[in-house]
């Protein structure tokens, strides 16, 4: 019953989703880094720089998350949706419900489901592997953020880039590592190590050799800025 039931579309919220990030970005994070310049004192400077690189990367997760809830009318993920409700029986008496209901409450509940089934099933996902989702659904081709793209120094996306020993240049493998050395920020206590989970899976899926250890620099904060602008500009060309 529900296949014949057109879910809302939602490609103004992404749009909205993706200026609001880009905002964020250009103004926020610009911001960040101005005061930043501004601190006199090492520490606290080392400080903060890991605190604004740590708000960077959770927000392009919370904006990853807002994009795959708003995305019902998509026709994979709406299939992958439906598909959890094929074993559902629908009685008579519930046909008849819907067929009497209006269609904006009919479509308001099928709305709420999807969002259930997108938070259940997918914002759990390791957070490249939702981007993938992201890409995947809308039809970039894999070879498109599988390949080695990202110049990891200046976090720009080119056409094509050589193989990095030690950092993944892929969109999705970059995005893992960034938010890898997020982890190690949150998770790491005072190691400045990258936890044996992400090691190992950023060195067994990616092919490469990451360094156990890092370190977060103003640096880092305006390569993953700057890459993260890129990245929504590729994911608005297909959304």
């Amino acid at each position: 019953l529900i296949e014949h039931l057109m879910l809302p579309k939602n490609a103004m919220n992404r749009n909205e989703q993706i200026i609001e990030f880009r905002n964020f970005l250009n103004k926020e994070i610009a911001a960040a880094l101005a005061e930043l310049l501004n601190i006199q004192t090492d520490q606290n400077r080392k400080h903060l720089q890991k605190l604004v690189y740590a708000n960077l990367v959770d927000r392009f997760d919370y904006f990853l998350d807002k994009f795959l809830l708003s995305s019902s009318d998509n026709p994979i993920l709406k299939d992958m949706f439906l598909k959890t409700k094929e074993a559902d029986k629908v009685t008579e008496r519930k046909f008849y419900e819907v067929i009497l209901s209006e269609k904006e409450t009919i479509l308001a509940g099928l709305e709420e489901d999807f969002k259930t089934f997108i938070r259940s099933e997918k914002l759990k996902e390791r957070h490249a592997r939702k981007l993938e989702i992201i890409l995947e659904s809308f039809g970039m081709p894999k070879k498109t953020y599988l390949d080695s793209r990202v110049n990891s120094s200046t976090g720009e996306i080119l056409s094509k880039r050589k193989k990095h020993k030690s950092i993944p240049q892929s969109l999705k493998g970059y995005v893992d590592w960034l938010y890898c050395r997020r982890n190690a920020l949150v998770h790491g206590g005072n190691t400045r190590e990258l936890t044996p989970t992400d090691l190992k899976t950023l060195n067994s899926e990616y092919k490469v050799d990451c360094a156990k250890s890092i370190n977060i620099t103003m640096g880092s904060i305006k390569t993953a800025k700057k890459f993260y602008l890129g990245l929504v500009a590729q994911i608005e060309k297909f959304a």
